[in-house]
């Protein structure tokens, strides 16, 4: 009889591991095709930036990092510029790859990264129903590209935190040591791309103490440190703490402009606004059945506070770019998903239609980034320095126009991605000399002493052409080189002028002064 009874035992054991098998299988056919759909998707959303390569000056002065360290450069000394490392080593790793320095591959890892963004956010433990999963990774894809091209199409620092952000608040909410260790290693992956997100432990810490276990805390922020120092491991520490944290209080405080702060602020924020509403609604609709802001932040606090912590890094530095605004995305649309999922009726039909119009709109103006923002057209100058320097030599470009440098397929001469560190120029700052002040620590001893060691073929001097503050005389608030004298006395000394393009002025070594001048040489 006891025979019997193992041997049924035996039975329907292997028949539930069978069936809990069969569940599993069935669970990751489901998840499989909803996580193929949201890769689908956001292939189709950014099918813009496939056609066209740059959007956002940030692109081009990653580029220009990434186009220096191929030349033997050493990023943080010979590529220089205030943000993390990870973006210009995946921008070096795409043109090695490739062999060219065409944005349209990084393009398409940023459409990569926001499906696996959609994909974290779908596996949040607080959605319960297939419904919210889809409706959270749609909000998360539909929400990332409703911007005006140069945010919505572009793939800079913000659009490559974004899916390593959500990975980290994601785990964070979960209550196991080994989600609390990777969720801090996702977040120094984040910050590592981005460092407004350092402001993220706070939230991911507060999400992680909610289970009680104290220990928890320790693995999460073991996971951050690990994260932060396999990278930093490599890189010139010193200057990594410099470049990146330690020299920014120029850009988050010095002098702004007031009215244009203002004008800025509600401009950018009206649009945000009307651009996200599909999101907003059903927040909104979250707040209201809850009774009370107070109420509905009770229930998620954690995700209020990662959205708080975001809109704080917004803010910050008075600048209110909309791609700043990416990282409030995630905790938003875990906001939004349950509630959206629930809605019926009327106003279900007009969110659908409203995200239907708004998402068709911005991939249709990624098709033509010029009606909204004009950058400078720099094919003259490159054609120019392609023609008077050889791949391998280092160009100085005085002023802010990165993408000359990564059009010129040149490495950087003068270390900086643009001069605006040295003359302390910065968005919604009026450009006169008190800007002067707000100098980058270290910045001009950087560009001279790149220049001395590895002297530039050419100078691209952009003030005579009045380009983005630059050009006129000191005396109206803009920046020829003689505002920094010892800068003015080498090109002075080593140059001779060789050509006005587009009226930039360009300065070329001189003869006797002319060799290998390979960045990282």
């Amino acid at each position: 009889m006891a025979e019997v009874d193992a041997r049924t035992r035996a039975e329907v054991d292997a028949g539930q591991g069978a069936q809990a098998s069969d569940q599993w299988r069935e669970i990751a056919r489901r998840y499989a095709g909803m996580a193929g759909g949201f890769f689908v998707f956001a292939l189709l959303v950014h099918v813009p930036g496939y056609f066209h390569q740059l959007y956002d000056p940030d692109e081009a002065t990653i580029a220009d990092q990434a186009i220096t360290l191929q030349h033997g450069g050493r990023l943080y000394i010979d590529a220089i510029d205030r943000k993390p490392p990870l973006p210009t080593y995946l921008y070096h790793a795409a043109f090695a790859i490739f062999g060219n320095v065409d944005l349209r591959p990084v393009h398409l890892v940023a459409a990569l990264l926001l499906a696996v963004a959609a994909c974290a956010v779908a596996a949040d433990v607080s959605l319960r129903t297939r419904a919210q999963r889809v409706w959270a990774g749609v909000l998360m894809i539909t929400a990332a590209v409703a911007f005006l091209p140069d945010a919505g199409q572009a793939a800079n620092y913000a659009h490559f935190a974004l899916a390593p952000g959500a990975v980290a608040m994601v785990l964070a909410r979960r209550r196991s040591k080994r989600a609390a260790a990777l969720a801090g290693l996702a977040l120094a992956v984040a910050v590592l791309c981005r460092q407004t997100w350092l402001i993220g432990l706070l939230p991911a810490g507060m999400a992680v103490a909610r289970s009680r276990r104290w220990s928890h805390l320790g693995w999460m922020f073991g996971g951050f440190a690990v994260g932060i120092g396999v990278v930093v491991a490599w890189l010139p520490t010193a200057d990594v703490w410099h470049w990146v944290f330690a020299s920014n209080e120029g850009f988050l405080l010095t002098g702004p402009n007031w009215s244009m702060v203002a004008v800025s602020f509600f401009g950018g924020l009206a649009l945000l606004v009307g651009l996200h509403l599909p999101l907003l609604i059903p927040v909104a609709l979250r707040i209201r059945a809850a009774g009370s802001l107070r109420q509905a932040v009770q229930v998620d606090r954690d995700l209020w506070i990662w959205w708080a912590t975001a809109t704080v890094a917004w803010i910050s530095g008075f600048r209110f770019f909309a791609h700043y605004w990416i990282q409030s995305l995630p905790p938003l649309v875990l906001l939004a998903a349950p509630t959206a999922a629930r809605i019926t009726g009327r106003l279900r039909t007009w969110i659908l239609a409203l995200l239907v119009v708004v998402t068709t709109a911005a991939v249709v103006a990624g098709f033509t980034p010029g009606t909204f923002r004009t950058l400078p057209n720099t094919t003259p100058l490159a054609k120019y320095v392609a023609a008077h320097s050889r791949p391998d030599q280092p160009i100085l470009v005085w002023g802010n126009l990165p993408q000359a440098q990564w059009e010129s397929d040149r490495p950087l001469g003068g270390a900086l991605v643009h001069s605006d560190f040295v003359t302390g120029v910065s968005g919604n700052r009026t450009a006169d000399p008190s800007t002067v002040p707000a100098t980058t620590p270290g910045a001009y001893k950087a560009v001279l002493r790149s220049v001395y060691t590895h002297p530039p073929q050419l100078v691209l001097d952009t003030s005579t052409a009045d380009l983005r503050a630059y050009g006129g005389q000191y005396y109206d608030g803009k920046y020829p080189l003689s505002v920094f004298p010892q800068l003015k006395y080498f090109v002075d000394t080593y140059y001779t002028l060789a050509a006005r393009v587009n009226g930039v002025t360009i300065y070329r070594l001189r003869q006797e002064y002319s060799g290998n001048n390979g960045a990282g040489s």
